[in-house]
């Protein structure tokens, strides 16, 4: 009976005996498992987030590609009306001249650099000889002819406004000055070759005497 308590006590006592340890050798390479997975993760999340951020800026050179050619331009042209119109009306609400606050931010320096660029654009480069002076009057009044004619479409456009229940008024007047301007553009190339004969006819007389 002893011997039978004994077989039976011996699974109780081998059960009960505690697990080995893991030894520092093992230990070392769990942390450097658990490390090396972390890392794989890591560059997993990064490679993802490389991926979505690759797609994205192919869509949006796709959409520059099919945009027009000037179209930067065109956006930069658009941005800057936009802002000079909600300038313009900051300036009505407070009752100042948009004009002369514009003039007042410009400053000396940079009124001379564009004065120098505009003059290097269109010269005056004077004449020595009639039919050089003859050239020069031609350029003038042609550029002056069509300053005048923007001016009056501006000037009816004000008219118009400031007279709505008179429109046909105003629209009378642009039509007479129209037919004025566009007679004197008519006439002018005549003009200009009358002219130029009779500075002909004054250069011989003076070179004969």
């Amino acid at each position: 009976m002893a011997s039978d308590a004994d077989q039976d006590s011996e699974p109780e006592v081998s059960g009960s005996a505690e697990e080995p340890l893991p030894t520092p050798i093992e230990e070392l390479a769990a942390q450097k498992r658990e490390e090396r997975l972390r890392k794989f993760r890591e560059l997993h999340l990064k490679r993802n987030e490389a991926r979505k951020l690759n797609y994205q800026e192919l869509v949006e050179e796709d959409k520059r590609l099919k945009l027009p050619s000037n179209w930067e331009a065109k956006k930069a042209r658009l941005e800057w009306e936009l802002k000079e119109e909600e300038r313009k009306k900051e300036c009505a609400a407070k009752g100042e001249d948009y004009v002369r606050v514009k003039l007042l931010e410009i400053s000396a320096e940079d009124a001379d650099k564009w004065e120098r660029k505009k003059k290097r654009k269109n010269p005056d480069l004077g004449f020595s000889a009639g039919k050089n002076f003859i050239q020069h009057q031609t350029v003038f009044c042609m550029g002056l002819m069509c300053h005048l004619k923007k001016e009056l479409t501006e000037w009816l456009q004000i008219l118009t406004n400031k007279l709505k229940n008179e429109k046909n008024i105003a629209e009378d007047v642009l039509i007479m000055m129209m037919r004025t301007l566009t007679t004197l553009m008519r006439e002018m190339p005549s003009l200009i070759r009358k002219q130029r004969g009779s500075m002909a006819n004054t250069l011989q007389r003076s070179s004969r005497t």
